[in-house]
């Protein structure tokens, strides 16, 4: 018989294999600990649990049989399956088989002293890779008693953390029983030869128990992969519904994760290039993504993590930067979309604006090395161009809008200008003001953000340039009347001082007839109507001046025929309070050396008296040294 050379690290792994299994096959609230040694090159696993855990004794058998006839190396090799609670000393059931091919388990199977009638487990068909045992002629298992209990390998470790380690006294040990345990030891009857063999056997003998922990520590699994790697000199590989935790942890045996991840990294540079489109992309990056999560299946303690993190690594960067590339695509695509239909507002046109920029950002990022470049280029420049045409189209609507914002500002200084204008000037500056509003609102073209609003402004604001328009005009026509009428009256008053008196008459009539044109809606027409009543009085005036100077001239005249005849008897003056004729010295000398002349003074006299009846002044007469000599009223 050869001897079995397995190291503890081996028998550690296949513990950890058979309760992993037992964990996998069986409901999570039973909880297994399961230790491995070689004992008469047989090899012993011991099955401990908490009491009052129920379950399926044949089951429990099933399933580590199960798990060993998946091996090769196996077969035909005896392994004896002991059940214990846990803090216990001695098991209350066992179990000896004979490792059989798959088809012939139902012969080989042993429990207890008796075989078995079979089970109704249902295999998993995994897979699973243990060190060969390489025992030829395996002894008969040996019965265990508790009269032998100090004695006996079970005995060296007690979980002191259990508070009920005893068994119900109606309860009996089985290797068909599910769940009843007993201290009766009548029922576990072994004989005195299988005692040395148990008393070397305790697996739970290190301490580590049901109370301390359930599973092997992830701590010491990379020590013990590494010495079973290193003594397994056959691998098997099946693949099955569930694959064992090991293999599908890529820690022993093959790696289909890590071996998929290597090819697709080799080939993913080249499918990034080809892609053309956005949804090829997208292809691409969900096949990458699929790679890096079925990487992280690979855990921490595998041989194969350190390089599955830094292919994990490379794919992460490359999605990082397809997605860079996706977002700014996407980003293109919506400012596209929005493209096609024409702004509202200049607050969207900034929305555009912004989005072909975080379109452009991330793309100039990728440069001419990169895998992404092609679909890059292809995009970039036509995006660029895009931008740089909706940023001459953000220009010019800022400047219509400053233009509409200008007329609004302007619009309401008019609006205030105009309830307080009352002269000419301040119409002018009023209607102005319109003018350049509605040419401000007029100059924003129809395809402008701020034409609708301009637009309406426009009927509100024409309608009011057109009224400071006519006021303008009117305030200006009355303006230029009532000067007119002003320079009309100033003219007749310089006729009058001229005495033409027909031309100061003409000016008075002309100054009154303008300033009744002035309008009785402009500043100028209380001024009008009051200039108009004194340019009336002052032409009457000068009415009544020219007939009054009409008669002084016929009474000039007849004076003048009066005081001159042959030679001049007298002198005289016309004034507004009478007419003042004075004697020659001549006269008046004469009339001293003649006395037959006094008729003719006194014919003289009658002539002034007439004279002063036609002209309705009085005459006064006086002699050279100033006496008077006669006076006539009229009458």
């Amino acid at each position: 018989m050869i001897k079995v050379t397995l190291k503890k690290e081996d028998m550690q792994l296949i513990a950890s294999i058979l309760q992993e299994e037992l964990q996998m096959e069986l409901p999570p609230d039973k909880v297994f600990q399961v230790r491995c040694a070689i004992q008469n090159d047989e090899l012993m696993v011991l099955i401990q649990h908490h009491l009052n855990v129920y379950f399926d004794t044949e089951k429990i058998f099933a399933v580590l049989e199960e798990t060993l006839q998946s091996q090769s190396q196996y077969h035909e090799q005896r392994v004896q399956f002991y059940l214990r609670v846990s803090g216990e000393k001695v098991p209350y059931t066992k179990n000896s088989i004979i490792v059989k091919p798959k088809k012939i388990q139902e012969d080989s199977r042993i429990i207890g002293e008796e075989a078995s009638t079979g089970s109704d487990y249902s295999t998993a068909n995994h897979q699973l890779i243990f060190p060969p045992l390489n025992i030829l002629n395996p002894p008969s298992p040996s019965p265990i008693t508790e009269d032998n209990i100090s004695d006996n390998p079970f005995n060296l470790l007690v979980d002191d953390n259990i508070s009920d380690s005893s068994y119900s006294s109606d309860s009996s040990y089985s290797s068909d029983s599910s769940s009843s345990y007993s201290s009766d030891n009548s029922l576990l009857e072994e004989s005195e030869d299988s005692r040395g063999e148990a008393e070397k056997f305790d697996p739970f003998a290190d301490g580590k128990n049901l109370s301390t922990t359930k599973h092997l520590s992830l701590s010491s699994l990379p020590i013990l992969l590494g010495g079973v790697l290193g003594g397994v000199l056959g691998v098997a590989v099946i693949f099955g519904g569930g694959a064992f935790f090991l293999t599908r942890a890529c820690v022993i045996a093959e790696c289909k994760e890590l071996e998929i991840a290597q090819q697709f990294k080799s080939n993913t540079q080249q499918l990034i290039r080809q892609a053309k489109s956005q949804k090829e992309l997208v292809a691409v990056q969900q096949q990458i993504d699929t790679v890096i999560s079925d990487l992280k299946v690979i855990p921490q303690w595998s041989p194969r993590y350190q390089s599955a993190q830094e292919i994990n690594l490379s794919f992460s960067d490359q999605s990082a930067k397809i997605t860079q590339v996706l977002k700014a695509l996407e980003s293109a695509n919506l400012a596209e979309k929005k493209t096609k239909t024409p702004p509202t507002s200049l607050e969207e046109l900034r929305a555009r604006q912004s989005l072909w920029r975080q379109a452009i950002i991330p793309l100039e990022s990728i440069k001419p090395g990169n895998e992404l470049y092609g679909l890059v280029r292809a995009n970039l420049s036509k995006y660029q161009s895009n931008l740089q045409t909706l940023n001459k189209q953000l220009l010019s609507e800022e400047s219509w809008l400053e233009k509409l914002t200008t007329a609004k500002t302007v619009a309401e200084s008019a609006l205030k200008r105009e309830a307080n204008a009352k002269s000419d000037n301040d119409w002018q500056r009023v209607k102005s003001a319109w003018q350049e509003v509605v040419n401000d609102l007029k100059s924003i073209p129809s395809n402008s953000t701020t034409y609708q609003e301009a637009k309406n402004l426009l009927t509100d604001y024409q309608p009011r340039l057109i009224l400071a328009r006519n006021r303008a005009r009117k305030q200006a026509a009355a303006a230029l009347n009532f000067k007119q009428a002003v320079n009309m009256a100033n003219q007749a008053k310089v006729y009058e001082t001229q005495n033409k008196w027909q031309a100061a008459i003409a000016s008075w009539e002309q100054a009154v007839q303008i300033a009744k044109q002035v309008s009785q809606d402009s500043s100028f027409y209380n001024q009008a109507q009051s200039v108009i009543q004194s340019y009336s009085t002052a032409q009457a005036q000068a009415k009544e001046k020219q007939q009054l100077d009409g008669n002084l001239a016929q009474t000039r005249a007849d004076l003048g025929k009066t005081c001159v005849n042959n030679m001049r008897f007298c002198i005289f003056n016309i004034e507004t309070r009478g007419i003042f004729v004075r004697l020659t010295p001549e006269y008046d000398q004469a009339l001293q050396i003649n006395p037959d002349i006094q008729s003719h003074l006194q014919a003289l006299q009658e002539a002034l008296g007439v004279i002063s009846g036609n002209s309705n002044l009085p005459v006064f007469l006086y002699n050279s040294q100033g006496q008077e000599r006669y006076m006539k009223m009229p009458q």
